[in-house]
């Protein structure tokens, strides 16, 4: 394994150094570009028309397709940008915000339209969001429950009704792994249409009710794999809202103060199984964070801009997060690639490579243990250190696996040989005393006119042999000199 400069070129990896430096994005992103004006809510049918707008707008950049529908037929949209949307890029990394899957707070679902129409309006015209689009494959599903939005009204800041879908489900208790019932039809669209997937490095999924970000997981559990990582991810979302890292969200009638850096883990915010980020980080090799916009479930329209100032650049930061971390490829001594070899990150966290062995994954800045398995491969291992600013490039390269029974071939082929030698002069030795037996056999007197082997109690003149014996029957010699016949007179 070596370090050396990946398929990022230069370039880009110094955009992203830019990025990530203070003020980075205000002065690269933000001062240079286009704005949109977020004022009103966008009801199913006005999000459709949007969204197709915006694929028939910027066809080159974008593809719009349906998971699937819900309960009452809605389409689930799903909108990609990309500079090649079209076209697998296994080597791209892959980002997906998910709004609404509760519909009583589409705060998130009118902010991943503006960041949509954001993103579009300043391709070819910003520099850094035209490399941005250009390396990522930014996946964007805006409303996952669009039947309980039809029924929330906006204004209301508590109550509960759009929260489920129209068949009473709370789709983010329905990604329970050991499901026993039929899953409900938005969940199983974007279960099996993009987490399954694995090809997500980072997802976003955003919410209302308080002022915070959660990290997985949601369920109660002993300890959290690859805890400081899902912490970090969500600290960065936090640290770049002018409020949320305070830690004082100030809804009424909740007991959230106090949130160190407004980060939390999911199950001390609100414990619950069958989440949807437990799922994407369990079975789809994804870290998934929840964002928390404001107390306010449905707000008026009139705050709409103001949420957008306010989470606009901590949806970007996501952009730029999602290029660091540890990638790499996994290749064979000859070159070639190794697909589907499993790289474990500090003896937990287990991802696979991709098409062209490809491996991409986000880690906490800092030195991590990476141990790489592939069958019929030697296992490799490795410490990386990963920075703030800046993605870790590795390539592993793998050795036959000359291990028998997990002995050094050498070994076990020295053993073997000499134990073969063993058998083959043993072998030799009785051979040899069985051919000596034979001979002397073969000098000894039988019966005439019968065959010497078909009588058991042949009579060898031996120097233990009776003379007496010999003299009471007829015999034949078989030495080399001239055959007589020998008798014996009975009295």
């Amino acid at each position: 394994m070596e370090d050396s400069n990946g398929p990022i070129t230069q370039e880009f990896e110094t955009l992203i150094k830019d990025l990530s430096a203070e003020n980075g994005l205000e002065h690269l992103l933000l001062a240079s570009s286009a704005d949109v004006q977020p004022s009103r809510y966008r009801p199913y049918n006005d999000l459709s028309m949007f969204l197709r707008g915006l694929n028939l707008n910027y066809p080159e950049i974008t593809t719009l397709v349906s998971l699937g529908q819900s309960r009452e037929i809605r389409h689930i949209w799903s909108l990609e940008i990309s500079n090649k949307p079209n076209q697998s890029e296994p080597e791209e990394p892959k980002i997906r915000f998910v709004a609404g899957i509760h519909g009583n707070a589409p705060v998130g679902t009118e902010l991943l339209l503006a960041l949509a129409e954001f993103l579009c309006m300043n391709y070819k015209k910003n520099t850094a969001i035209t490399k941005m689009i250009e390396k990522t494959r930014i996946v964007i599903v805006p409303s996952l429950n669009p039947d309980g939005r039809e029924i929330a009204q906006e204004g209301d800041c508590t109550s509960k009704v759009g929260q489920a879908n129209a068949n009473s489900k709370d789709l983010d208790t329905d990604f329970a792994s050991n499901s026993s019932g039929a899953r409900e039809p938005e969940t199983k669209a974007i279960m099996e249409n993009l987490i399954q997937k694995q090809d997500f490095s980072l997802s976003v999924a955003l919410d209302g009710g308080s002022l915070l970000v959660t990290y997985p997981y949601d369920k109660p559990v002993q300890t959290v794999e690859n805890k400081e990582t899902l912490k970090h991810l969500a600290s960065v979302y936090a640290n770049n809202h002018p409020t949320m890292h305070l830690g004082q969200p100030n809804c009424p009638n909740k007991s959230d103060e106090n949130i160190p850096g407004g980060v939390l883990l999911g199950a001390q915010w609100h414990s619950h199984l069958g989440s949807m980020k437990d799922f994407s980080v369990t079975y789809g090799q994804c870290p998934e964070i929840t964002v928390y916009t404001g107390c306010c479930y449905f707000p008026s329209a009139g705050q709409l801009h103001t949420l957008w100032t306010e989470n606009k650049k901590s949806l970007l930061s996501m952009l730029v997060e999602v290029h660091k971390g540890v990638y790499g490829f996994v290749r064979d001594k000859h070159g070639r690639p190794v697909s589907k070899a499993q790289i474990v990150f500090n003896e937990g966290l287990k991802v696979c490579t991709k098409e062209g062995g490809y491996f991409h994954v986000l880690l906490a800045p800092g030195y991590h243990k990476i141990h790489a398995i592939a069958e019929g491969y030697q296992q490799q291992h490795v410490q990386v250190l990963v920075r703030h600013d800046m993605a870790s490039f590795l390539h592993i390269q793998f050795d036959i696996d000359n291990k028998i029974f997990g002995l050094p071939r050498q070994l076990v082929v020295t053993v073997a040989g000499a134990t073969m030698s063993a058998v083959i002069l043993t072998a030799c030795i009785i051979w040899c005393v069985c051919s000596i037996k034979s001979n002397r056999h073969k000098d000894g007197f039988h019966r005439l006119r019968q065959h010497h082997d078909d009588y058991e109690d042949e009579i060898r003149m031996m120097s233990t042999g009776s003379k007496k014996s010999l003299l009471s029957h007829e015999f034949q010699d078989e030495t080399d000199t001239e055959e007589e016949t020998v008798y014996s007179s009975k009295h």
